[in-house]
């Protein structure tokens, strides 16, 4: 997956791995929008608890329900779907579709730092449990604001500096050999 070519900022090129276009849209869909499911998730159950207890007072309308009753099983459920949700997305193991495809939306740079830090993650010793999805979207933001458009603009620009000074400087050595 290396080779022996450089990107602009120095990393080992890495190459864009085969992804399809379902991939790369569902890992982004899923980075941007993850904690917009935890409310979703709690509106679902909220309706369909309320409508099984709008069904169920209407089956036994002879025996009423109390209305703490049916506050007390929402608000257990309200809690727990979101923390059900948060933690089988942040902490579950990232599949290995959705790796591929922060490769393949990140660019060169961007996947070369990427890269490695999931290498040093996976090779670490002290690592005994697999790469979380939240450490996946954090380690893909980490590249986007390190590697991205404004940050590779200001390293293009630092680039043409340093080649500016790199020609001036030789032209002072040839100048002060002769």
């Amino acid at each position: 997956m290396t080779t022996n070519q450089r990107t602009a900022s120095g990393l080992p090129l890495i190459a864009r791995p085969a992804t399809t276009v379902i991939e790369r849209v569902a890992f982004s869909i899923i980075r941007h929008w993850r904690w917009t499911g935890i409310v979703v998730s709690s509106m679902l159950t909220a309706s369909l608890m309320l409508l099984s207890i709008t069904l169920e007072a209407g089956l036994h309308a002879e025996e009423p329900i109390r209305s703490g009753t049916i506050g007390f099983l929402l608000a257990i459920l309200l809690i727990a779907v979101p923390v059900w949700h948060v933690s089988r997305l942040e902490l579950g193991a990232a599949p290995t579709w959705m790796i591929r495809a922060a490769l393949a939306t990140a660019t060169d740079n961007e996947r070369a730092f990427l890269f490695e830090r999931l290498l040093q993650l996976a090779t670490s010793e002290w690592r005994i449990d697999p790469i979380s999805c939240g450490a996946l979207f954090y380690l893909h933001r980490e590249a986007k604001l390190n590697f991205g458009d404004l940050v590779s603009q200001e390293g293009e620009r630092l680039m043409s500096q340093r080649e500016e000074q790199v020609a001036v400087l030789k032209k002072v050595a040839i100048a002060t050999k002769n």
